[in-house]
């Protein structure tokens, strides 16, 4: 079984760092993101789990609860971070004093953890799902603790999400007033559930408003801007699609660079748009900066860490369930 040794090493870094940006506290300490991705990075590659038991012998006495964030491997470290950065600011809104740490899982993979939470050794716990097996785990599951879902409802336990349906009318009404005739989809692999779902839905939408994707138009690369950049790559000007969805922003990135490369003017030739994944900061000062999606991680956070105090204190376990709006933010991959 790796150790926090075995991560640090991998990543290049102290210990103290992984046990940093693995608590969640990159932020506040002042991790660079780049030195936050090695890291992550590292605990997957290894399949690291924390030692939450020794974690708690050493919490003991403090009375301070701790959380438990089941985030799957494949998805993006940049998104963890921006996650982060948003359950520290529910943290501070809601004065409430909690510790976090990471418990990064494989999908398919979640029953092998159930030992974890039954031991007690965690206080609450947010699972970030969207494979198949592991709802049916889920779906079967019972806790004696506060669980959060994200990504997914169930009728059992709390979930707190965004509106599919919004994302797809959101990004339809923005091809509609471009007037639109032909797109490119550019997703993430591997295409988890939600991915297919988001990617669904606005296939559907897109037939419907007689915007042709054609099979050569869409594609699926990695969670990166390098694969971002390689999705386009046999794009040429005068032969591109009029407008790009890119899964999420790291791609978008990737996207506008590979175009820009080959000549094709973003937003004069091709316009972009994508679903904010990361901090909004990456997007407003990237050139040409990024129209997108945004899902509203932030509000999100906040009502899953007041689920979380408030069901700590009473007591009472509760199933219920949250839906939020995103909206789209207009900028110059995507002029209004």
């Amino acid at each position: 079984m790796s150790t926090i040794k075995d991560v640090a090493k991998l990543a290049g870094v102290s210990i103290s760092t992984v046990s940093i940006v693995i608590n969640g506290n990159a932020k506040e300490r002042g991790i660079p993101q780049a030195t936050c991705d090695r890291i992550l990075s590292a605990a997957t590659q290894l399949n690291y789990s924390p030692n939450s038991a020794a974690r708690r012998l050493r919490m003991k006495g403090q009375n301070k609860p701790l959380l438990g964030y089941f985030w799957p491997a494949y998805r993006g470290f940049e998104q963890f971070s921006a996650y982060m950065d948003a359950f520290q600011v529910a943290k501070e809104t809601l004065s409430f004093d909690i510790d976090l740490q990471l418990q990064i899982y494989e999908t398919s993979q979640l029953r092998k953890y159930t030992d974890i939470v039954s031991q007690g050794l965690y206080d609450a716990i947010i699972i970030d799902v969207s494979d198949d097996d592991d709802m049916e785990y889920l779906s079967g599951a019972s806790f004696n603790i506060p669980v959060i879902l994200t990504n997914k409802q169930m009728d059992n336990l709390c979930s707190v999400i965004y509106s599919q349906e919004k994302v797809a009318s959101l990004t339809i009404d923005a091809l509609k007033r471009k007037n639109i005739t032909r797109t490119c989809l550019v997703g993430k692999a591997p295409l988890e559930d939600i991915t297919r779902s988001r990617i669904g839905r606005i296939m559907g939408e897109l037939n419907k408003a007689d915007i042709e994707v054609r099979p050569q138009d869409l594609f699926i690369c990695g969670s990166s801007a390098s694969e971002g950049s390689k999705a386009i790559a046999d794009y040429v000007p005068g032969d591109s699609p009029d407008c790009i969805i890119a899964e999420n922003d790291i791609i978008a990135r990737g996207v506008i660079h590979g175009l820009i490369h080959r000549g094709i003017r973003v937003p004069e030739d091709c316009v972009v748009l994508t679903y904010a994944a990361t901090n909004m900061d990456n997007s407003v000062y990237f050139t040409p900066s990024l129209t997108e999606v945004v899902l509203p991680m932030r509000k999100m956070m906040l009502q899953t860490v007041y689920l979380i105090r408030e069901q700590l204190s009473t007591h009472v376990l509760t199933k219920e369930h949250f839906v939020f709006d995103p909206y789209i933010v207009y900028r110059e991959s995507f002029p209004a």
